[in-house]
């Protein structure tokens, strides 16, 4: 099925595809907008801005051509198909229009078909592969042979030219590998599908073959050889038989064979087995004679002694050897018989390690086998204890034991509490238990372990701090007779507390307390006295104290008294001794909560006297009594001063009639309130309280005028004092006084009616702007006056003033003279909308002028206000021609005057006079706009040079007129004259008549590129001169000129070449213009610059060159042969720079011609070129595994060479070799390099003087690692390291694992050439094989790395321990141990069980990797044993789990007090308890917990206790019968605690009074009490609990309950938590 590719191109963008579009708008013009390509076709999409156009293609092999159909329903679109091409063809395609001749070029190559069949035959003897294969049809660049790892995907290609021969290989492959050959055409940038074919490579043989031997084993181990396995056989034989014929898979690597005779020959054969084919390699090896075993070094609880005892060995055996020894010890040795199984030694050092060894003789081979022990350790001597209180520590000290040991342990217990467990060096003599939170005053024990090996011995000691004295203790309470101390208890322990009085120095009383007081109280004690209070803690012998200072307080005075003796300064105290001890008294004065004085004074001090007071102030002193720094309560009393009179009394009446205001300055010091008195005369008129704050206060209602006595008393608690002034009230005013003129305008006369009150007389005042001109005194009988001879219209004010005595009392009125007219009012201007009136100013005071205009005497506009100074006024806005009447009146105040004038305005200029000339060359027409304003008629006037030539009357309503019969081009005035009455105005205009326009205009260039000529014949009439414009295409001018009246010719010059221009002359005459005479022109285009080869490439030629200079239209490029043969032709638009040609033949020699065209005309430039040789192809660098060469290959290239350098460069860029070469050579092999260098390859390609260049880089094989090792191996990880190769350039190590798990890999020196790595995430127990590899190349360097050959090492990891261990006495002899599996792989576990204190071994078994419980038996009763369990996998062991027992069961251990059922822990209903408990609450190291049982007590006693130790408690139906019985228990109910080695976290959820099964059921008060019903239920049961009372709970637990057979043992085994707090 046919593919098509679809290519998106846009045009003159995508490089060399199109060379050239059509710029003009309208033109079926190209646009191609897809292209799809096929092996066979070719299918192209165009869209086109032209309007029915059509296209057809036409290749450049000459096939006819093919036309194009529409696209869907767009006649724009079009879609031309080339079918029958070859593949891989390379086709220049010519896109034409038929209707416009428009052209675009398209290059487009066809896809590549495959070839028809890929053949793969291995080499012979060697690791590679011979590959052939069918020519594809069509036309082919390369075919691409890629080579492809089946198992890793790794891939190698190679290319081979499409003119080679159809064969290729690959060399140095992977052996016993698959491989898959891809081959792929290419043709330009186009791949076809691939054809594919496998093959494989025969194994490689096994590399260091190694056998180990045993008695009766031999392991077999090898490296992998190169390449891939698919797996091993192993073969034994004897002789000629074949014993043994193991399969193994691939990634093995090592092998046991097992069950063999000691010392006897066998041969092994391991045979290589891959893609069909075998390889082997054989080895022969002898089995090892048998040693002695469970061969072991018992001390047997001895200081001095050792015992070596074993099993005797199988097979043959001469003799034992058995050696003893111990470095800084001479050695025993012993020769024993075959028969022997024992050997002691004596005479030894304690706690020093010895090693035996036993060594069985068979022949000229022995087999030895060693084990250690140990001597028991000597104990320390001297050891003490003793309590460093300052420190809060306790240090112990002791002597150094005998022998040898390797450290201390030192032990702290609390109780039975283990506080410290460390471990120190041999040489400490001393240890000081600190930092760690010590109670004084607890009573501790410490030991001190000499340990040697897994040896001790231990020895015991005593020793407390003494307890800390008690903290914070202070003085809680004091008073006259009393004191009271408290303090609060520390971290200690104590016995109990002694509290000592004492008073300078001596005991005055002693308290014994408990160990719970934290107070103490002393009554009875002296006022002021200071005490001191100590308080001594105790703990066994030892004490401590800490002391405080205490005073009682002091007595306070009595009859206290203040006095002030009459004066307004100073108050007198008095006051009686006070008991007790007295030190001074302390006095404060204080006023208003503030403290004034502040005075101490002596004890035998009873009276003081306080100075400088505040006058009527209240004090209150207050007197304390002290001692020793402490004030006794305080003795107050109050006193208070005379207060002071008032000062600066003012009294005013504000000017008021009935009113006196009275204020004063407060009187100093404290006043409660003042009171004002106010007299007529002796009468008391009015009396006012006033408040402190407000030192004033208003009188009303009173007589104007008259005279008045005031008081005012100064009040302060029961005191006063007094101050008195006069003052009169102010009299009263006339009222309505009224100033008129009479109608006057010198004349005012004023009268008022009389004033109320007292008063003596009237003055009348009148004053203008503040100046007085006239004064009157009015007796108090009359109330009138006249005043004469005043100015004209001026305002005047008059005042009326009422006397009593030195005050007054005004009121004032406005009086106002009549206005005068204005003098000589005259009519001074006129004009069109304007007139002006003058006159001179009125006599007197004038506030302002009012002009008012008025026609047929009606208002034409508002008054116009002008001031008072004006003697005229212009009217504006008026009608022209129109007769008005002015009205000038006089303004003071609401007074006026008037006197009128009459006149006319101008009539108006008629407006926009318009002379016209219509085009016309012999009239003139003449119309206007009409002037505002009334108008009469009109008169016209036509002159020429100052004459007048005719005069015409207008009426009125007509505005335009003609005249005819006129000289062309000439100029005339035209005026209009307005009429209104007897007043004219005038306007005047100018025009002139149109001048004629020239004749027989022509343009031409001359042949010229930037000039053009133009003439003319000259025009009829008046004219100036003539005006040439020069415009382009787009009527843009280009520039102007003028010539004078007889000129007939202009030339322009530095014009743009190949522009078209358009000249238009036109006639001038006064400014105006004629009609334009038009010609059009263009100069010729210029030839393109700076032509030149822009690039040359091996098939193309490209140009460049500046743009012309000027205008032009398009460029046509033609490309010759050296012969002058048209090559190619190409056509350019405005913006081409550039052009390439392309299929040219690489180094021939061209002639490229460059034509400008511009309309009509045209202009050229040329230039000679060559193309670039052609680079060499296929070019390649290969090492073929080889260190020191490399081999250069190379395809010769097409076109005309004169031969080859080749040229090889170090990686610093020096040269390493280079060689002159024929052109026929196409390889050449450098030797002599450095192994794994990257190496640079250079081809230079000579023709004559051009050249071109093809460049490579290949690297020499690396040399591989020498040797591999191992260190650091642990269950998850292990350090590989390895020698690197010498002479080599390298750059990393390949480290590869099989199986591959995903490894974390560690570069412990960063550096990727170190030759040491550290894995880490291995799986524990797993064996790996591991290959490394030499690496030269990639990473940053970059480049393809290059290999060398691998070397192999195989390790396993160590197993993991494992997790959980847990064991437990099962019976007094036999143990039950459980865990849980280890994440690892694994074969089995070794389970041994040894004494703990001897560590003697006592039982050791292998068991499958499936197990996880075991049971050991048949041991000693009430032994303490250590269980010990280790994982295997194959010769690797883990680290030992242990775990401890003792074969004894017994109680449980008693849990701490926190562990018992919590508040926190439970919810209680009114009948009901729940709450949960797990089984980390009792420990199972005395045995398994088999039962449990709830116990409840009903008690609100708090106490922390367990209950009754009573087997069986009592029923649930006893208690609820029986008032006594206060505690029962519930059913027992298994625990199953042991059935998981992790079950401490199992739990369980207990709802008490539910009746739940698990604790017996519902309570039936019928229930028999039958012995025979159940045995584990007996008659317990779960009954509701009682309401409102209060219950504590316990869980206990049973080691032993019953026996095998369900029976109830006499005495079982259980242990009880504390009571719950009660509920």
């Amino acid at each position: 099925m046919l593919r098509y590719k679809a290519v998106y191109l846009i045009l003159c963008v995508a490089s060399g595809f199109l060379q050239c579009e059509t710029t003009e708008a309208v033109k079926c013009s190209v646009n191609l907008t897809e292209a799809s390509i096929t092996q066979k076709s070719i299918l192209l999409r165009l869209i086109t801005p032209g309007e029915a156009c059509n296209f057809s293609v036409s290749p450049d092999d000459g096939r006819s051509d093919t036309d194009c159909e529409s696209d869907g329903e767009y006649r724009q679109k079009f879609k031309c198909e080339i079918k029958d091409l070859e593949p891989g063809t390379v086709y220049h395609l010519g896109i034409i229009s038929k209707t416009d001749g428009e052209r675009a070029n398209v290059s487009l190559q066809t896809e590549p078909q495959e070839p028809a069949s890929l053949n793969a035959l291995p080499d012979v003897g060697g690791a590679g592969l011979r590959v052939s294969w069918l020519r594809s049809p069509g036309w082919v660049d390369w075919y691409d042979l890629t080579l492809r790892d089946v198992v890793t995907g790794e891939s190698q290609s190679t290319r081979v030219m499409g003119t080679a021969a159809p064969q290729s290989g690959f060399t140095a492959l992977t052996p016993g590998t698959a491989y898959t050959l891809s081959l792929a055409a290419i043709a330009g940038n186009k791949t076809s599908k691939a054809v594919t074919a496998t093959a494989a490579t025969a194994p490689s043989a096994v590399r260091g073959l190694q056998l180990s031997q045993s008695s009766n084993s031999l392991g077999v181990s090898w490296q992998q050889g190169p390449g891939r396995v698919e797996r091993f056989r192993l073969l034994l034989r004897d002789y000629d038989s074949l014993i043994r014929n193991v399969s193994l898979e691939s990634s093995v690597t090592s092998y046991s064979l097992n069950n063999l005779i000691p010392g006897h020959l066998y041969n092994v054969t391991v045979v290589t087995e891959a893609a069909g084919q075998q390889t082997s390699l054989s080895k022969q090896e002898r089995t090892a004679p048998v040693a002695v075993s469970d061969l072991k070094l018992l001390n047997n609880g001895s200081r001095d002694t050792l015992q070596a005892v074993w099993t005797r060995a199988s097979g043959d055996v001469d003799a034992y050897l058995v050696a003893l020894s111990a470095p800084g010890s001479p050695p025993q040795e012993r020769t024993l018989p075959a028969g022997a199984s024992h050997a002691l030694f004596g005479s030894l050092t304690p706690g020093r390690v010895y090693q035996v060894s036993v060594r069985s003789r068979s022949g000229e081979r022995s087999a030895e086998t060693q084990a250690s022990g140990r001597t028991v350790p000597d104990s320390v001597g001297q050891l003490a204890m003793v309590g460093l209180a300052e420190q809060g520590a306790l240090k112990m000290t002791w002597a150094a034991p005998r022998g040898v040991w390797e450290n201390y342990r030192i032990l702290l217990f609390n109780g039975s509490l283990p506080l410290v467990n460390r471990t120190v060096g041999k040489s400490v003599r001393e240890y000081t238990f600190s930092g760690m939170s010590l109670v004084p005053g607890r009573l501790y024990k410490a030991a001190v372990t000499v340990e040697s090996g897994s040896l001790a011995s231990t020895s015991y000691c005593q020793g407390r701090i003494a307890p800390r004295p008690v903290q914070q203790l202070h003085i809680r309470h004091a008073d006259e007779t009393s004191l009271s101390a408290m303090w609060s208890h520390t971290a200690s322990e104590w016995d109990g507390h002694t509290v000592l009085l004492k008073f300078q120095g001596k005991q005055v009383a002693e308290r014994h307390l408990s160990r719970d007081m934290r107070e103490c109280t002393f009554n009875v004690l002296t006022p002021g006295r200071q005490f001191t209070i100590e308080v001594v803690t105790k703990s066994g012998n030892l004490s401590s104290s800490a002391s405080v200072t205490g005073r009682t307080l002091p007595a306070e005075v009595k009859r206290l008294s203040v006095v002030n003796q009459g004066r307004t300064d100073s108050l007198q105290t008095n006051w009686e001794r006070a008991a007790g001890h007295i030190d001074s008294y302390r006095l404060l004065l204080v006023h208003d909560s503030i403290i004034i004085k502040n005075e101490s004074v002596p004890a035998d001090t009873t009276a003081y006297h306080f100075h400088s007071l505040k006058p009527g102030a209240l004090y209150r002193v207050v007197v304390t009594t002290v001692s020793g720094g402490l004030a006794s309560r305080q003795t107050v009393a109050e006193g208070r001063t005379v207060p002071a009179a008032v000062g600066e009394v003012t009294v005013s009446n504000n000017g008021r009639t009935d009113f006196l205001s009275v204020s004063w300055r407060p009187a100093q010091g404290d006043v409660d309130s003042y009171l004002v008195t106010l007299r007529d005369r002796e009468k008391v008129v009015h009396t006012l309280a006033v408040s402190k704050s407000s030192p004033e206060c208003v009188f009303n209602s009173l007589v104007s005028g008259r005279l008045y006595n005031i008081s005012i008393t100064s009040r302060s608690g029961q005191y006063e004092n007094h101050t008195v002034v006069q003052e009169r009230t102010q009299p009263s005013s006339v009222q309505n006084p009224t100033a008129i003129h009479s109608a006057r305008d010198d004349y005012l006369r004023v009268y008022w009616r009389h004033a109320a009150g007292d008063f003596d007389y009237y003055q009348v005042v009148i004053k203008h702007n503040n100046i007085f001109h006239q004064n009157k005194t009015v007796p108090k009988s009359q109330n009138e006056c006249v005043f004469t001879s005043l100015v004209p219209g001026r305002l005047y004010t008059v005042i009326v003033s009422t006397w009593s005595g030195k005050y007054e009392s005004s009121v004032s009125t406005d009086g106002r003279t009549f206005p005068a007219t204005v003098r000589n009012l005259a009519l001074a201007e006129r004009g069109t909308e304007d007139l002006r009136v003058t006159w001179a100013s009125a006599p007197g005071d004038v506030d302002h002028y009012e002009v008012q205009l008025l026609f047929s005497d009606m208002k034409v506009f508002p008054p116009t206000t002008v001031s008072n100074t004006a003697g005229e006024c212009r009217l504006s806005n008026l009608t022209p021609g129109r007769l008005y009447k002015i009205v000038v009146s006089t303004f003071s105040g609401p007074n006026q005057r008037a006197q009128f004038i009459e006149g006319r305005t101008v009539p108006s200029k008629v407006k926009n006079i318009h002379v016209s000339n219509n085009g016309q060359s012999t009239s003139l027409k003449i119309n206007w706009t009409p002037g505002l304003g009334d108008v009469d008629s009109y008169s016209v006037s036509l002159s020429q040079g100052g004459r007048l030539l005719e005069t015409r009357p207008v009426p009125k309503h007509v505005n335009e007129l003609v005249f005819q019969n006129l000289q062309p081009g000439q100029q005339y005035s035209v005026m209009v004259q307005s009429i209104s009455g007897i007043l004219i105005n005038n306007n005047t205009a100018s025009g002139r008549t149109v001048p004629s326009s020239v004749t027989a205009l022509q343009v031409d260039n001359k042949h010229t590129t930037s000039s053009l000529v133009a003439t003319w014949r000259a025009a009829t009439g008046v004219s100036d001169g003539y005006l040439l414009q020069l415009l382009d295409e787009r009527n843009v001018l280009v520039t102007n000129s003028s010539e004078p009246a007889g000129a007939t010719q202009h030339r322009f010059d530095h014009l743009t070449a190949g522009k078209k221009y358009r000249l238009r002359v036109q006639t001038v005459s006064g400014g105006i213009h004629s009609e334009g005479a038009v010609a059009e022109g263009r100069t010729r285009p210029a030839a393109v610059s700076d032509l030149a080869v822009k690039a040359n490439t091996t098939s193309s030629l490209t140009f460049s060159w500046a743009s012309s200079e000027g205008e032009f239209e398009a460029y046509d490029i033609y490309l010759y042969n050296s012969d002058d043969t048209l090559k190619d032709r190409r056509h350019g638009e405005l913006s081409t720079r550039d052009c390439m040609f392309r299929g040219l033949q690489p180094g021939t020699r061209y002639k490229v011609v460059v034509l400008t065209r511009s309309g009509e005309q045209t202009n050229d430039s040329s230039i000679w070129a060559r193309t670039v040789p052609a680079p060499v192809t296929a070019l390649q660098a290969q090492n073929r595994n080889r260190t020191d060469s490399l081999w250069v290959s190379w395809e010769r290239p097409i076109g005309e060479l004169s031969g080859y350098l080749v040229s090889l460069y170090n990686p610093d860029g020096s040269q390493q070799a280079e060689q002159q070469l024929q052109a026929e050579l196409k390889e050449h092999v450098f030797q002599g390099l450095v192994p794994g260098r990257l190496y640079s390859v250079v081809i230079l390609t000579r023709s004559e003087e051009l050249v071109n260049t093809a460049t490579t880089v290949g690297r020499t094989a690396p040399k591989p690692p020498t040797s591999v090792s191992f260190a650091g191996v642990t269950n998850t990880s292990l350090e590989i390291t390895w020698s690197a190769p010498a002479g080599t350039d390298y750059d990393d190590f390949d480290l590869q694992w099989a199986p591959q798990d995903h490894l974390s890999v560690f570069n412990p020196y960063h550096t990727r050439s170190s030759g040491s790595r550290i894995l880490r995430g291995l799986y524990p127990g797993r064996l790996y094989n591991f290959s490394v590899r030499t690496v030269s190349g990639g990473g940053a360097k970059g480049g393809a790395p290059t290999y060398s050959l691998p070397i192999y090492k195989s390790i396993r990891t160590r197993p993991e321990r494992i997790q959980h261990i847990h064991c437990r006495p099962q019976s007094s002899t036999a143990i039950s141990c459980s865990w849980s599996p280890p994440e690892s792989d694994y074969d089995s576990y070794t389970i041994e069980c040894l004494h703990q204190d001897s560590r003697t071994l006592v039982y050791s078994r292998r068991t499958g990797r499936d197990s996880t419980l075991y049971n050991i038996a048949q041991l000693e009763p009430h032994k303490r044993y250590t269980i010990s369990i280790k994982v295997i996998s194959d010769s690797m062991t883990s680290e030992a789990a242990e775990d401890s027992v003792v074969t004894m069961i017994d109680r449980p251990p008693l849990p701490p007090l926190t562990t018992r059922v919590s508040e926190k822990a439970v919810r209680i209903t009114k009948s009901s308890i729940f709450f949960k408990f797990n089984c980390s609450w009792f420990s199972d190291v005395n045995g398994a917990v088999k039962f449990f049982t709830v116990i409840v007590a009903e008690s609100d006693d708090s106490e922390n206790q367990q209950p009754d130790q009573q087997h069986p408690l009592p029923s649930y139906l006893e208690y609820k019968v029986n008032s006594s019985i206060k505690a029962y228990q519930t059913a027992y109910f298994p625990s199953r605690c042991a059935e998981n080695p992790d079950s401490s976290g199992q739990g369980f959820e207990i709802n008490l009074g539910t009746g739940m099964d698990t604790l017996g059921g519902r309570c039936d008060p019928d229930q028999s009490q039958d012995q025979d019903q159940n045995q584990n239920q007996g008659p317990f049961c779960d009954g509701p609990l009682k309401p409102k009372t209060a219950y504590r709970l316990s869980v206990r637990a049973f080691t032993q309950l019953f026996d095998d057979e369900q029976r109830e043992f006499a005495q079982p085994l259980y242990t009880d938590t504390y009571l719950s707090l009660p509920w």
